[in-house]
Formats: C-alpha cells, structure tokens, sequence
C-alpha cells in the first residue's frame, strides 16, 4: 500500500506531461484500444517528440498542445494517473466530456481515480458550464459505480457494431429500393431519428446535419459542398419506409454509417438491409454503426457487423 503523502494531485502542465501521459493511456487501455484511440496516443508522442526536437516546449502555450484536465504524480515524478478534459457542446450549452481516466495499477483502490474526478468537476464548475459527460465500458461495474456515487446519471447504453473491409464479396446480389427523401417525410424521420440518436448521445457521434436533407433544393447546398456523403430511404414493394440511412465518410480508421429504422423494420428485414449496406460501403473501409444496446442485435450478428465496443454513457449536472 502506498502512502497518500508521496504523492499528489495538480493541472496537466502540457509542455511536460505529454512526454508521460501517452504511455500511462497507452499501458492502461491497451487491451481496449481501437484504431482510433492509436491514432490519439500517436499523435500525443509525435507533438512530443516535435517539441523535444525544436527545443520551444518552455515557450509553448499549454492551449496550443489542446491537452487540458488533472495528473497525480508520485515522489519520483512520474505521473501515475491522468484524466483529461475536452470543451464540447451539448443541447446547444457548453460543457466538458471527461476521458481517458486511467490510474497504474499499481496505485489503483487509494482513492485517486476519484479524487482526480472531484478535481474535474471542481474545475468544470468554475468555468461556469452546464454539465459534463463520459463513457464508461459496461463491463468495468466498479468504475460505473463510482460515477453513480459522484452524482452520475445514466443517459444510455451504447453497443459500437463495426464491420470490416468485405473482401469475401459474399451476398454482393442483394439489392434494395432506395429512393431520395421527400419533404413531406421529415417530420415522421426526425421522429424516429431522436429514438435511436437521442440528443443526450448524438454530441460524440460525429454528427453533421448537413447530410440528412430532404427535397431537391435543400440537397443543393450540400452537393455544391463536394462532399461524398449519401442519404436515402429505403422502402418495401408497397412503398413504405422501413428505414432512413446515412453514410458519413470520414478521415479516421472506419466510416459512419447511420440506420434509423421505422417500426416496420422488424430483424429479418433489418438483417437484409444491414448486408446490403455492409456489401455497399465496406469495400475499401470498415464501417461502424452506434446503435442503442439490445436492439436488432441478431440483425447485426448476421449481417457481419461485430462489437466493437459497449458503453454507458453517463451525465452529471454542475450548475
């Protein structure tokens, strides 16, 4: 057991601590990280080793390496806990998500996760925001239970489906009626939209409204933007809407695909769709689908679509 005394708690200096903080997320996560998450250790070590080689750390705002929030640091001076702070905006307010919450096993059950959380949300509170936000993994109960403890609210819990690169070229035969979306159906969208990308979530979803447009005129404006993104309904022979989909490329390790299906789309159609998007857009990348838990899982698992990650995500006010 280690005394409290040796060690203590402060603001992440970024002209230092980023020299540490990647290998301490990096040894902590390592059986949870995504190619995502690589990319973010990545690029922590690169702006290190950049400052490292020019020489100019000492005169480097801390803003400019965009690395805010608490580390614990032991007698030695090694940081052996880390929490990190990002400026979002949700429901139009501003606030913080919390990330990357880690403590060296060697040092965990001391009461630094938390202090180190009660610190963030004494800095968050100070700079006047409304609420702050986290994901946790669902099977890390002790963790959730502490944020529970802390004044924590469960706004929802999260299965990440991803598929991969489909080079088997199996089912390429399956094909689907798509059709644009028209005005006169957005209100009913928007309905079905909200239940499964409720607001609370939709702010880390790398969401951009421009996609979903409705009629000709508002399609203008994105089509003039170049972007590659696409947008349709797809419906049954008698016309009718068993889901709206999405697809968002982007410039990270798999591209988005969003599924909004009606209350006609039961699992056997869902499965149908689900392979004809996963024959459509995994060609040269994998895809991903953030979808609530428990829902059309069989549709999913048929499809080809694996977990890639399940998540509570959790809410605190701190006005």
């Amino acid at each position: 057991m280690n005394n409290q005394s040796t060690y203590r708690i402060r603001e992440i200096d970024a002209r230092k601590d980023i020299f540490q903080i990647p290998d301490l997320i990096e040894f902590c996560f390592h059986a949870y990280l995504d190619p995502d998450g690589i990319e973010f250790i990545k690029k922590l070590r690169t702006t290190a080793e950049s400052i490292k080689k020019q020489a100019i750390w000492s005169i480097l705002p801390n803003n400019e390496l965009n690395i805010n929030g608490y580390v614990c640091i032991n007698q030695d001076g090694t940081i052996i806990g880390n929490i990190n702070l990002f400026p979002i905006r949700v429901l139009n307010h501003f606030a913080y998500l919390i990330a990357n919450v880690c403590v060296h096993p060697d040092y965990r059950r001391q009461g630094i996760g938390r202090t180190m959380i009660e610190a963030a949300l004494k800095y968050a509170k100070s700079h006047f925001v409304d609420a702050v936000y986290l994901q946790v993994r669902e099977e890390t109960g002790d963790v959730i239970r502490l944020y529970r403890n802390l004044g924590f609210q469960e706004d929802g819990r999260r299965t990440g489906w991803i598929c991969p690169v489909n080079v088997s070229g199996t089912n390429n035969s399956i094909e689907l009626r798509h059709e644009k979306p028209a005005w006169n159906e957005k209100r009913n969208y928007q309905i079905f939209f909200r239940k499964w990308y409720p607001e609370t979530i939709l702010w880390n979803l790398n969401y951009d409204p421009r996609i979903f447009q409705f009629g000709l005129f508002n399609q203008i404006p994105w089509i003039l933007y170049q972007k590659r993104a696409e947008f349709f309904k797809i419906v049954d022979p008698y016309n009718q809407i068993l889901c709206w989909v999405g697809w968002q490329p982007t410039s990270t390790f798999s591209d988005t695909l969003w599924f909004i299906p009606t209350d006609s789309c039961d699992e056997d159609r869902a499965n149908t769709i689900l392979m004809a998007l996963r024959n459509r857009y995994s060609v040269t990348k994998p895809v991903q689908i953030n979808f609530p838990k428990g829902c059309y899982v069989r549709s999913f698992l048929n499809a080809g679509f694996f977990v890639q990650s399940r998540l509570v995500w959790m809410s605190k006010s701190v006005r």
